[in-house]
């Protein structure tokens, strides 16, 4: 085969580093826990295997702790500043301004409909995943030129190009400076190159390579190989023996100030050096715990790991020693008994004295010591990792209020985590706004959300703020963690006082504090709805006798009244005279 390419000789030196670390081996044992293979190379242990998933339990409770917030992007132009309102008059601005405001309505918008249109959150959840697996999570966006826009319905035009996300294992990326965990920072690149591995299928690739108008010479030389050994986990590992794959490399890299792309295998550059009119890396990455001038970071798997082991050996040593105890071991003198049996009721014969012909093992009894340490490793480590029985709602609290502010106490430990994720969105969505000022260069028409939270179809080409530069702030749901409990508590007061009805109530609750929120907000609509039908429907009743009444002579209503008052006398009811 040829010679190797300068990707492939830059990816040879990452795996290099891996290996020095150790950073391969790491992140499949992460996985393996994580997905309760605990005995992984011990299958043939002649002991019991019990599997108590503490460390996936807590791994997925702080996964979901830190998306659990509603979070929304908010562009704002850099070194712009909305000129105030005054009553009645619509603001002064000039051209550049109403190009800012243009700009970061067009950029807030389509944020919303973007978010929804690559499934962000459940990227999010995903990566989320592979940081406290691997240490580091990683969200790659590029743009698909061959993806079709919309319907061409007369509403909306169709459009050439989407936008789209994926997630990247932290053992499928190598960094020209893996001392330095930032990618970009302050609207430029700072890692020299970014190489992206992927494993694809080698027809794919030699047809990626002919339309690129690679020589047919090189074409044959893109070959299947065998290189999984270095994939990050075990699955990965596994391919089917009648797929021929290969391991693929995507090379972003700086170029005058520019950012380059390059994608090639072992020997061959299928896709030659491009500019991809990029500023900035289209690729974000967090931590989930920092390392010191290490940019993978460590996973919250790698500290859970040891108290895992350590329970599950405790654990299978207490059943080995209720096995034995229950069934303990039978032993007989082969001189006086032949072929004894355990079943019930049998009589068993013997030669001569029957002393000591045969007896039961006497088995150790298990310790006290080892329920309690279990207990005791178990709670530990829960409370040392933010996971305590008031985080996971099993504790029991008093009222409501006083659960949300242990919930919120036990969330203290995660909050790191949430400002490097919160950090890592932001670099997603200035990822985002550089692709629609380079790739979005014509009109197209996307649906959007008004300020009433109704769609409507706004017309959207990025290319006209191709010299705006935006800058973003990542809104979370709530400001602070008193703010669910205070806003609880004053709930609670105006339902108390009669200030705001039930519904009412229902729809301010925090996210999360009672289940089925909105059937429950439904149920009640509907009930109260119908009793509003039913009123109406007796005071339309009314109306129609009293003008059924009305329309009588003088003195048949006369006859109606006397008669009405007589029958009310005799129940003690006196009728005002005003009431006919």
């Amino acid at each position: 085969m040829g010679t190797k390419t300068d990707s492939w000789q830059k990816y040879e030196t990452g795996l290099n580093f891996f290996r020095r670390e150790k950073y391969l081996t790491e992140c499949a044992k992460a996985e393996r826990f994580y997905a309760n293979d605990h005995y992984h190379g011990l299958e043939d242990m002649d002991l019991p295997k019990p599997i108590l998933p503490l460390s996936k339990r807590i791994v997925d409770f702080k996964v979901s702790s830190v998306m659990a917030e509603d979070i929304k992007m908010n562009f704002s132009v850099e070194g712009y500043t909305q000129p105030p309102k005054v009553e009645g008059q619509e603001p002064a601005a000039n051209e550049k301004g109403k190009l800012y405001e243009e700009a970061m309505n067009a950029f807030n918008s389509y944020s919303e409909t973007a978010w929804e249109e690559i499934k962000q959150k459940s990227l999010n959840e995903e990566m989320l995943l592979n940081a406290a697996l691997s240490g580091m999570g990683v969200l790659h966006y590029y743009y698909d030129a061959k993806a079709i826009y919309g319907n061409d319905d007369g509403v909306m035009a169709q459009a050439q190009g989407k936008m789209c996300g994926e997630v990247i294992d932290g053992t499928n990326v190598f960094l020209g400076n893996p001392n330095d965990r930032r990618i970009n920072a302050h609207g430029k690149p700072v890692q020299p190159y970014v190489i992206l591995s992927y494993r694809k299928l080698v027809s794919d690739i030699k047809k990626l390579a002919k339309d690129h108008n690679v020589e047919q010479r090189l074409i044959n030389l893109i070959t299947a190989d065998t290189d999984t050994q270095d994939q990050g986990y075990d699955k990965a590992k596994l391919e089917l023996d009648d797929q021929s794959k290969l391991t693929t490399l995507m090379h972003y890299f700086v170029k005058d100030g520019k950012i380059y792309c390059k994608e090639s295998c072992k020997s061959v550059e299928f896709v030659p050096e491009y500019d991809t009119d990029y500023t900035i890396y289209p690729v974000a990455a967090m931590n989930w715990d920092i390392r010191k001038r290490f940019a993978y970071g460590m996973g919250e798997m790698k500290g859970q790991i040891p108290n895992q082991i350590a329970v599950n050996q405790l654990m299978a040593q207490a059943i080995l020693s209720a096995q034995r105890t229950g069934t303990p071991q039978f032993i007989y003198d082969r001189t006086r008994m032949n072929k004894p049996t355990n079943r019930v009721g049998t009589a068993i014969g013997v030669d001569g004295d029957i002393t000591s012909a045969a007896r039961y093992l006497d088995t150790g009894k298990i310790s006290n010591d080892i329920p309690m340490l279990i207990d005791k490793i178990v709670v530990m480590t829960k409370d040392l990792a933010g996971a305590s029985e008031n985080a996971l709602g099993d504790a029991k609290a008093d009222n409501t209020s006083a659960m949300m502010w242990a919930q919120r106490q036990s969330a203290i430990p995660l909050e790191g985590v949430q400002r490097r994720f919160y950090q890592c969105m932001e670099d997603a969505g200035l990822i985002w706004a550089d692709i629609w000022k380079a790739k979005f260069n014509t009109t197209r028409a996307v649906v959007v959300k008004n300020k009433d939270s109704k769609e409507e179809i706004m017309n959207f080409n990025g290319e006209i703020y191709k010299d705006v530069n935006m800058r973003l702030k990542i809104e979370v749901g709530a400001s602070s963690q008193y703010s669910e409990i205070t806003n609880l508590n004053m709930l609670n007061s105006w339902l108390d006082k009669q200030l705001i009805t039930f519904i009412e109530y229902l729809e301010r609750l925090p996210q999360g504090s009672v289940t089925k929120k909105q059937r429950l907000i439904d149920t009640r609509e509907q009930q109260e709805k119908a009793a509003e039908e039913m009123k109406r429907k007796q005071a339309d009743t009314g109306k129609e006798f009293d003008k059924f009444i009305s329309s009588l002579s003088p003195d048949l209503q006369a006859a109606i009244k006397q008669e009405s008052q007589a029958k009310l006398e005799q129940e003690q009811i006196i009728l005002p005279e005003q009431v006919v």
